[in-house]
């Protein structure tokens, strides 16, 4: 890995100007992530992919910064001059240092800038980032939000647009700015800044709110549980696959799909936790629910582990008091009969009306 000490990049000047909070981030607090497609560099600089925002992971965090330099690109006082734009690689090894804690809180680390995909797999590579990169390039999400930005007054390096964003961090729920930190100084330190927030959010949310059913429970290195932040929607694409009917889901859709549903994975703990099954109820906790996609990887068959999903959701005090209760089935009666689901008598059944996308 690359010594810090060997570059100035890694090192913040002294007496650095203080960027002031000029208003320009008012907006962004409570606003939702706009349905745009961004190019994306993976992890350590691996070929990335484009990327919807509206199927960002549940809970993450973004990170903007303006422009990160080239090994031993010289400085020069305009950039140093401006206040906050200095500082881009020490910030984005503070979210290197700290991503295992924000996993750890539930939280997936995005970082953001306007430079090209190649500019920031070199990046990546360089400094063995172990998330992905989101290119603005085109300046798509910077026009959509009004974003702060400024432009570079001594561009160098490979041919990029002069247009730089400003230094911010956002914490998303669910595809919702729900906290903005700006403007971020010094930079260095933006990832501890924001870790106590979400500690002390998530401290006071677990006083205030009340506890919500949970499930975790184990069998030899199997272990079930029904929070979102352990389901693998690449994974939950492969076990559906397997399936009669939902062979040509997409990510995207299934992605959609737990973010809006109870979830009840199975995992492998021998297996660096792998997601081998699943089960999703729609419902709103007062009148209805609707059970699908329960599934189990071919490997893990026979050993009652549907039976140990449909336990635990039995067991849901949200689903009890129910008017009613739904699955679609087509060979499974035998195991759905024993928690009490029935077939619909005729006259019910002619009471059942449905729109069906055959294209879905």
């Amino acid at each position: 890995m690359l010594d810090p000490s060997t570059t100035s990049n890694f090192e913040l000047p002294k007496d650095l100007p203080v960027p002031q909070d000029d208003g320009a981030c008012d907006h962004l607090t409570n606003e939702h992530l706009p349905d745009l497609e961004l190019a994306t560099c993976g992890p350590k600089g691996a070929a990335g992919q484009t990327l919807s925002l509206r199927d960002l992971p549940g809970r993450c965090v973004i990170f903007s910064y303006p422009r990160t330099g080239l090994p031993n690109e010289p400085t020069c006082a305009a950039w140093d001059a401006l206040p906050g734009a200095r500082g881009c690689t020490p910030q984005t090894l503070s979210f290197r240092r700290h991503h295992r804690a924000f996993q750890a809180q539930g939280y997936e680390v995005f970082g953001l800038s306007t430079q090209t995909v190649a500019y920031q797999q070199e990046l990546s590579r360089r400094l063995e980032l172990p998330f992905p990169l989101i290119s603005d390039s085109e300046l798509k999400l910077c026009l959509a939000l009004n974003l702060p930005h400024f432009v570079d007054p001594h561009p160098t390096g490979p041919p990029e647009t002069p247009v730089c964003l400003k230094r911010m961090v956002w914490v998303v729920h669910d595809a919702q700015i729900v906290k903005v930190f700006y403007p971020v100084f010094p930079p260095d330190q933006s990832a501890d800044t924001t870790l106590r927030w979400i500690a002390l959010r998530a401290g006071n949310a677990e006083r205030d709110a009340q506890v919500p059913y949970q499930v975790h429970a184990t069998k030899g290195a199997l272990f079930l549980c029904n929070s979102h932040h352990m389901l693998q929607p690449q994974r939950v694409v492969e076990l559906l696959k397997e399936t009669s009917w939902a062979q040509e889901r997409t990510l995207r859709t299934i992605t959609r799909s737990l973010r809006h549903s109870d979830c009840y994975g199975v995992f492998d703990g021998s297996r660096t936790n792998e997601q081998i099954a699943l089960a999703r109820v729609v419902t709103d906790q007062a009148t209805f629910a609707y059970l699908c996609d329960v599934v189990v990887d071919q490997r893990y068959r026979g050993q009652g582990i549907s039976k140990w999903i449909m336990e635990a959701i039995m067991a849901n005090p949200n689903y009890k008091g129910l008017k009613r209760f739904l699955l679609v089935t087509r060979d499974a009666h035998s195991l759905y009969d024993r928690y009490g689901f029935a077939p619909l008598p005729p006259d019910r059944a002619l009471r059942f009306m449905e729109i069906l996308n055959a294209e879905a």
